[in-house]
């Protein structure tokens, strides 16, 4: 699992990022809040990647809370061709937690329930 929490994190994360299609998406994210140029990145959004080995247990633990719609919905759960994405805004602020899990080879299977019961298909949203 990685935390990007800052810009330099996130720059790094994006130099070496292996996968074209999670690049493309915190990119996009990225570039959705330059407008907020006056904040620090940090004071807008952190980014969690989960990699297919992690538990619900565990990225919950990272979390500092249990990662369902009861404890604390979220305000999307989307998947893309190889990434599901959840969205969390945890504060009045606008302050965002973006959660990239992968779509494939996940090993645990409460992780993958997750995903499979509440993921909506990003081009179920499309227009």
């Amino acid at each position: 699992m990685q935390c990007l929490r800052n810009a330099e994190s996130i720059t790094v994360f994006l130099e070496t990022c292996p996968h074209p299609e999670l690049h493309k998406l915190i990119s996009e994210r990225m570039a959705e809040l330059a407008e907020y140029s006056d904040y620090d990145i940090s004071e807008l959004v952190n980014f969690l990647v989960v990699d297919p080995g992690d538990s619900l247990a565990s990225v919950s633990k990272e979390l500092g809370f249990p990662m369902d719609y009861e404890s604390r919905p979220w305000e999307s759960f989307v998947t893309h061709e190889c990434w599901h994405e959840i969205v969390y805004v945890l504060g009045d602020d606008g302050f965002g937690l973006v959660i990239f899990i992968p779509t494939h080879d996940l090993k645990d299977p409460a992780l993958s329930d997750l995903c499979t019961q509440y993921s909506v298909p990003m081009e179920e949203l499309d227009p």
